[in-house]
C-alpha cells in the first residue's frame, strides 16, 4: 500500500537557563548608638542576551553573624536588573563584623519553557560592619 506524502509544520524554541550576574560584590555598613541600623541593597541582573532565556529567581542563603537579610527576586526577565535583595547590620551588639552572605540563584521555567526550577549557582557578597555604642553625653542641670 502506497501512502501519500504529507507536509508537517514543526515549530520550536530553545531556551537557555537564566544567567545571573551579581553587581554588588561587597557591602560596608557602619552605625553608632542612637542611629538607625544601616542597610544596603544588592543588585542582580539576568544577563543573557535575548528573550530565549528562562527567568531568574534569587534569595539569600546564609549571612554572617551581625547581619540580617531580606527580599527575594521572582521571575526576573532577561536583561533586567533588581535591587530588592537587602542586607542590614544588626545593632544589638557593639563590635566589628564580617564575612560572606550567599545568594542562591534559580533558573525558572515559569512564563517561558515551563520546565522545573533548577539551580544556576550561588553569588557571594562580602559584608563588613561596625557598630559602636558611643556613650551618650549627660546633661547637667542646675537649679
Amino acid at each position: 500500500m502506497a501512502l501519500p506524502s504529507q507536509n508537517v509544520a514543526v515549530n520550536g524554541a530553545v531556551y537557555r537557563t537564566a544567567n545571573p550576574t551579581l553587581n554588588t560584590s561587597s557591602v560596608t555598613l557602619v552605625a553608632r548608638r542612637g542611629g538607625v541600623g544601616p542597610s544596603a541593597n544588592v543588585s542582580v541582573t539576568n544577563a543573557s542576551p535575548d528573550i530565549y532565556t528562562e527567568r531568574l529567581n534569587a534569595s539569600f542563603g546564609s549571612a554572617p553573624a551581625g547581619f540580617a537579610t531580606s527580599g527575594a527576586i521572582t521571575g526576573l526577565a532577561t536583561g533586567a536588573n533588581s535591587t530588592v535583595l537587602a542586607i542590614a547590620l544588626n545593632t544589638g551588639t557593639a563590635g566589628a563584623f564580617g564575612g560572606n552572605a550567599s545568594i542562591n540563584y534559580i533558573s525558572s521555567g515559569a512564563g517561558t519553557t515551563g520546565a522545573a526550577d533548577a539551580s544556576v549557582g550561588t553569588g557571594i557578597v562580602n559584608v563588613i560592619g561596625k557598630y559602636t555604642k558611643v556613650p551618650l553625653a549627660r546633661s547637667t542641670r542646675t537649679t
